[in-house]
């Protein structure tokens, strides 16, 4: 079926069109709500969420343009607020070394890295601890920052999608990425100098993009 068929069918009212939605873009908006998040059950759940606000707002939706920035852009928001109420609940929580340390960085034990992170079983044992130190040094980045560096070298997506998505213009978020870069840079640097042996480039992080959901 085509996309803006089961778009249509979703704003008649048919989950039917869900389906087709799901598999094409379940493990990508996945990828994204995990990288953002670092909570896989979290992931999950919004990233199903996502789904189901996308069906109630079709209505919403303009078939003349892209389907990929919109949901992702909800997908997005929706990680963005589960993440400020965790935030929330972690101030008035008196037990809040457990939450702190759910929430701090992504959980790169081994099942949540195999089940997320798609790999040669032969290079996977090198290049675990290289993503896990990658994944915490994102996560030292402000919000806005982090979302820049996922958008465009994760989720793979152009200035005009990436901005989309951001809710920003493209001037701002060029802007974004490029304070995200300088601090990451800074963050390896300090915390991980052994990621850097020739520098980050871009071209380093693009060699991220295969990370997947199974």
């Amino acid at each position: 079926m085509e996309e803006v068929d089961a778009i249509r069918l979703c704003q008649r009212g048919d989950m039917d069109g869900l389906e087709p939605l799901i598999e094409r873009y379940q493990a990508r908006a996945l990828q994204l709500t995990y990288l953002l998040t670092g909570d896989l059950s979290l992931a999950e759940d919004i990233t199903q969420d996502s789904f189901v606000l996308v069906f109630r707002r079709s209505q919403q939706f303009d078939l003349a343009r892209p389907f990929g920035p919109w949901f992702f852009r909800i997908a997005t928001n929706m990680a963005r607020e589960r993440l400020r109420s965790r935030r929330r609940l972690r101030e008035v929580t008196l037990d809040s070394d457990l939450l702190g340390e759910q929430a701090n960085t992504p959980t790169m034990d081994d099942g949540a890295a195999r089940r997320l992170l798609t790999l040669d079983p032969a290079t996977y044992a090198e290049q675990a601890e290289e993503r896990a130190a990658l994944f915490a040094a994102l996560d030292a980045l402000t919000q806005k920052q982090r979302e820049a560096i996922i958008l465009r070298y994760y989720l793979g997506c152009n200035d005009q999608e990436c901005a989309a998505i951001a809710g920003c213009r493209e001037g701002a978020f060029r802007v974004r990425l490029h304070g995200g870069l300088q601090a990451l840079k800074q963050v390896l640097r300090k915390r991980y100098p052994w990621l850097l042996p020739a520098g980050l480039s871009t071209d380093s992080l693009e060699a991220q993009r295969n990370v997947a959901v199974e």
